[in-house]
């Protein structure tokens, strides 16, 4: 069986061959538009992988969006076809910028390749994952998607805009209940706490570091109540280690409980 490369660091023990399930991560893929980094050449550890790993998108998966006919409809297909056939499985926290409309059409299944695992199914290879606490080849994980975009002036309510970005309190609730009493290795969000947003976007003069998001305040909650190991976020467009226990991924993929190394 192939090693992996190592471009990262490991917070725990790594055996010198693959599990028998692997999970990684990397940020937002926008469609396909940020999909090279999945390709063989970024990615030479897809190669080694089976539809019982888990690549998981941190948010603005961006899939489905287009109806048929649409400009970029031909296109969505190619990438949806792509990822389907890769090795592994894609599951996707879900960010901002995607189409809740067509997210909320989905059936929503309570399995994952055997794993007990609360999703919407695009494909037999590709689920939107439901927020709250969920246990992945024994890990305990809190996910929790969402963000407020910066640029809603210059989008379409229902076109290319939806209000669902930003999860309703009902459901920031529930997924913090989900999570009390159980064990959270990692919590996996499209966006971060405020304090660490602050450290990730700190001289870079990107709007997003004034903007006031109601995602960002509840994550504060849950960074306080919920204990873990390790925190993993996309949204930033940035490989970037947030203060002592937050990942944000943009191009990189890492290892579920790897870490860039200058950290």
């Amino acid at each position: 069986m192939r090693k992996a490369t190592r471009h990262w660091r490991s917070l725990e023990p790594v055996a010198e061959r693959w599990e028998k399930q692997m999970i990684f991560l990397t940020g937002d893929f926008h469609g396909g538009i940020d999909g090279s980094k999945l390709n063989t050449k970024s990615f030479p550890e897809g190669r080694t992988l089976s539809k019982d790993d888990f690549v998981i998108i941190l948010g603005d998966f961006g899939l489905p969006w287009c109806e048929p006919g649409q400009r970029g409809y031909k296109q969505e297909q190619w990438w949806l076809n792509w990822l389907n056939q890769r090795p592994w499985t894609t599951l996707f926290v879900k960010g901002n910028h995607e189409n809740y409309d067509k997210l909320a059409a989905l059936p929503v299944v309570e399995a994952v390749r055997s794993q007990k695992i609360r999703a919407r199914k695009l494909s037999e290879s590709i689920y939107a994952l439901e927020n709250g606490f969920q246990r992945i080849d024994g890990h305990g994980l809190f996910i929790f998607g969402g963000a407020t975009s910066i640029d809603i002036a210059h989008r379409t309510e229902g076109v290319s805009w939806w209000r669902e970005e930003v999860p309703s309190k009902e459901e920031m609730r529930t997924a913090l209940e989900s999570a009390a009493g159980q064990k959270v290795d990692y919590i996996l969000t499209h966006t971060t706490y405020v304090a660490a947003k602050e450290h990730l976007l700190a001289g870079t003069g990107n709007a997003k570091l004034d903007q006031v998001c109601a995602v960002e305040h509840y994550l504060d909650r849950v960074k306080e109540s919920v204990p873990h190991k390790h925190w993993y976020c996309g949204h930033f467009h940035r490989d970037k280690n947030a203060q002592e226990s937050v990942t944000c991924l943009y191009n990189r993929v890492l290892p579920l409980g790897g870490v860039l190394p200058e950290l």
